[in-house]
């Protein structure tokens, strides 16, 4: 035995010396590649630690590969190893085996939302949601049909009211800026004005208010990219949200009934237009009774005869979307940079779901877009079902490459499709472990603690109402837990490799929570990411001013 023992051990020895000095390397290659990423992402903390790894990983390379040309001529020229790195590449490898768990290198399977259902779940009234309700005009018939069924909300929601929500004074964090206010307020207006255009444009997609439309307009619904005599936006917003009643016409020569498709075929092409409008991420299921609004409640002043109207939705799949938001935007949060983009992505939605639906309405598929101020369904569950993500302690959806920095949206239809299967990456048990959003949420808004059953879905349950009284007063969307959750960090090598290790173990997970604070400090600050975009009070140089009234002097003159 003890023979067996001496002729392996030199073996083994060769072995964790060349794991250790393997891992040494690494970290001297690691600790570079973080250093140049986290100075590209403005991450000065995490671009110091990495350049202290380098120095770290170098200094030990150099030990090691010394340490191993000892052993090549204490073996006589023929082998590498030395009995001082055996024992440490061997704590690094029983390291990497706790945090890979080769054995579990499959992510668990996922149910979806299933998972998360405890019981029956009642579909969800639209008219509950705190922007939709806070929207109601005292005196008017909606706004007592609505407090005589739940009095104990009023006194609350006229507190909120009063602070004119769903950003109060616009971009009033930055009140000192006037381009960045400016952009905010141009963002802000724009993706409704596109969805109306969208929804007068697009083929047969009257519905419902078609009527209305026309008598606003004089009889005709005219085109109004096409047309300089288009209606007005009062006029377009009483049209149906892209909803193409069943038979209606499409274009010349096109469908107007449902054609015949392969259903490989018919997914293949949706997801390829999908991604060529600009979607970074989709998926498609089935369309569950669970996630449709029971009653109608995001309705717009022009017909506000549809508020609290039963909502009936039969297609039969929904088409989930997603967009990416920039880093650089993100990072300025709650400044205006941060809502430019998240309305910047609500105009992109629009316009991909409103595409989207003209094109199968055009193969002969009744359809229907889902975007900002137009839903009828709840798209973060669709989106879960749909295989984008899990959902996560602050009630968005956490997604494996872009963590909780998208907007999404849907479109309905019965048509088809092939589903995606849900996924599961360890979101449920990081996001139990970590409550960094919960913590730095500035209207303590996320629960830091466990999970609760509401409405039989066990999740983690947002006050949707602290959250939007603190956008009022910011002026803003805030986009704190977005920006601070350890998911949601540029897509670039360091981050892929984080997030390897965090999807294959409850270790690896518990390793990146607690090197988030470690390498991005315990209260990260925003920052400007673009100097265009800059949220600092601006302060025009006296020589610019002089310059641009001399300029405006000499252009009068001429």
């Amino acid at each position: 035995m003890q023979e067996a023992i001496e002729s392996v051990l030199p073996a083994l020895t060769v072995f964790f010396s060349l794991v250790f000095t393997l891992f040494v390397v690494a970290l001297a290659v690691g600790g570079l590649a973080l250093t140049w990423f986290s100075i590209r992402e403005g991450e000065r903390r995490a671009a110091w630690i990495g350049g202290f790894l380098f120095t770290t990983g170098g200094f030990l390379a150099a030990i090691a590969v010394n340490g191993n040309l000892q052993g090549v001529l204490t073996n006589g020229g023929m082998l590498p190893g030395n009995g001082s790195l055996a024992l440490p590449g061997l704590a690094v490898l029983l390291g990497a085996i706790l945090i890979l768990r080769p054995w579990n290198l499959k992510p668990p399977v996922s149910r979806g939302t299933l998972d998360y259902l405890t019981g029956p779940v009642r579909r969800f009234d639209q008219r509950d949601v705190v922007l939709t309700r806070t929207r109601l005009t005292p005196g008017t018939p909606t706004y007592q049909d609505y407090y005589l069924r739940h009095p104990e909300r009023e006194q609350r929601d006229a507190v909120t009211r009063a602070m004119k929500p769903p950003t109060g004074k616009a971009g009033s964090i930055d009140a000192g800026n006037p381009f960045n206010v400016a952009m905010h307020e141009a963002l802000s207006r724009f993706p409704i004005k596109m969805s109306l255009m969208a929804e007068a444009a697009g083929p047969g997609t009257a519905g419902a208010h078609a009527p209305v439309a026309a008598a606003a307009s004089g009889g005709t619904v005219p085109n109004p990219v096409s047309s300089p005599e288009g209606p007005p936006i009062e006029a377009l917003v009483a049209l149906d949200g892209g909803v193409r009643a069943r038979g209606g016409p499409a274009h010349q020569g096109l469908s107007s009934t449902p054609l015949v498709l392969d259903p490989v075929e018919l997914t293949l092409r949706v997801k390829g237009f999908a991604r060529y409008l600009g979607a970074d991420l989709v998926g498609i299921t089935g369309l569950r009774k669970e996630w449709i609004y029971s009653h109608a409640g995001e309705i717009h002043t022009q017909y506000t005869e549809e508020w609290g109207k039963p909502i009936t939705l039969d297609h039969s799949h929904a088409i989930v979307i997603a967009t990416r938001m920039r880093d650089e935007m993100v990072v300025s949060r709650p400044h205006t940079p941060m809502y430019t983009e998240v309305m910047r992505n609500y105009s992109l939605v629009t316009w991909i779901t409103h595409q989207m639906v003209s094109f199968l309405n055009n193969l002969g598929y009744e359809a229907r877009a889902h975007h900002w101020r137009n839903y009828q369904v709840l798209c973060v569950p669709l989106a879960v079902d749909a295989g984008l993500g899990e959902l996560g302690r602050n009630g968005y959806l956490v997604t494996g490459k872009y963590g909780l920095k998208v907007r999404l949206a849907a479109v309905t239809v019965t048509a088809p499709l092939l589903t995606d299967r849900p996924i599961s990456f360890g979101v449920q048990d990081f996001c139990g472990r970590c409550s960094r959003c919960a913590r730095l949420c500035p209207a303590g808004s996320i629960p830091a603690g466990d999970k609760v059953i509401h409405n039989h879905v066990r999740k983690w349950k947002l006050d949707e109402q602290s959250c939007l009284e603190y956008w009022c007063r910011v002026g803003t969307s805030c986009g704190i837990c977005m920006a601070v959750c350890p998911w949601s960090h540029p897509d670039s090598p360091p981050h892929r490799l984080a997030r390897f290790f965090a999807r294959r173990s409850p270790a690896g997970r518990r390793t990146l929570t607690r090197l988030e604070e470690f390498m991005y400090g315990r209260n990260p600050k925003p920052r400007a990411g673009n100097r265009w975009s800059d949220y600092r009070p601006y302060r025009p140089p006296v020589s610019s001013q002089a310059g641009a009234i001399h300029k405006s002097t000499e252009t009068t003159e001429t």
